[in-house]
This record gives C-alpha cells, sequence and structure tokens, in this order.
C-alpha cells in the first residue's frame, strides 16, 4: 500500500520537471526555427522529456498495480470470510439437526415405544455421528 502513496508522490514530483522540459524542447524548436527558416521539422534533443515521461509512466503502472494488488486482497479476503461464515451456518444446522433428533428420540423414548438401552444406543450413536 506504502508503495503507491511512494509512486503517486513521484508522480506529482515529476509535473514541475515534466513541465519545464516541455517548455525547453519548445523553445529550442522555436530558436532553431528563427534560424533557419526553411527547416519547418527542426531536430531537437528531446531526452530529457522522454526520461520523464518514462519516470511519470512507470508511477502510473506502480500506482495501477497497487490498485490491482488491493482489490485482489479484498476479493481473497471477501472469499475466505464467505467460508467461514458458511462453516459457522453449516455447523448450526448440524447443530439443530442432532438436537431434533435427540428430541425426537426422547419423545419415543417416553411414549415407550423404545427401551432404555435402545434409546442410549440410538442417542450414542447420533451424537458419535456428528462428532
Amino acid at each position: 500500500m506504502y508503495y503507491n502513496y511512494i509512486c503517486f508522490f513521484i508522480f506529482i514530483g515529476t509535473n514541475k520537471d515534466y513541465t519545464i522540459a516541455k517548455g525547453d524542447v519548445a523553445l529550442e524548436k522555436v530558436n532553431a526555427l528563427q534560424s533557419n527558416i526553411r527547416n519547418l521539422d527542426p531536430d531537437v534533443d528531446t531526452s530529457k522529456l522522454n526520461d520523464i515521461e518514462l519516470k511519470r509512466n512507470i508511477c502510473v503502472a506502480g500506482i495501477i498495480a497497487s490498485v490491482i494488488g488491493v482489490i485482489i486482497c479484498c476479493i481473497i479476503m471477501y472469499s475466505k470470510s464467505n467460508k467461514a461464515k458458511q462453516t459457522i451456518i453449516q455447523t448450526q444446522h448440524i447443530n439443530n439437526l442432532i438436537q431434533s433428533k435427540l428430541q425426537e428420540l426422547e419423545q419415543i423414548y417416553k411414549n415407550n415405544h423404545i427401551t432404555q438401552e435402545e434409546y442410549d444406543n440410538k442417542r450414542k450413536k447420533y451424537l458419535k455421528n456428528y462428532d
């Protein structure tokens, strides 16, 4: 994230250099035109301007890469958060299911449809299956 800020400040810092270099190139073109009126496309040294433009482009690329990285991190964190929520919901569902089965079993036992031993065995079986 700090890389993003560094790139941004370097980009802002190059604004003055960029403006000065553009002005220098324009001034050289004007001087070349004045000294030789027949040469309508004078050769001017634009290397300084090119260097500054390259630096600015690298900064913009760095900012874009940082933003993409932040977006990817947010997507991954959101995905993990959703998986955790799904696990909690599934656990709650299973707990509710176990509780429901145990209540049903208890009701069957209270109505004397099964013996204490059958009740205990089935209860252990339900609890063992969901551990």
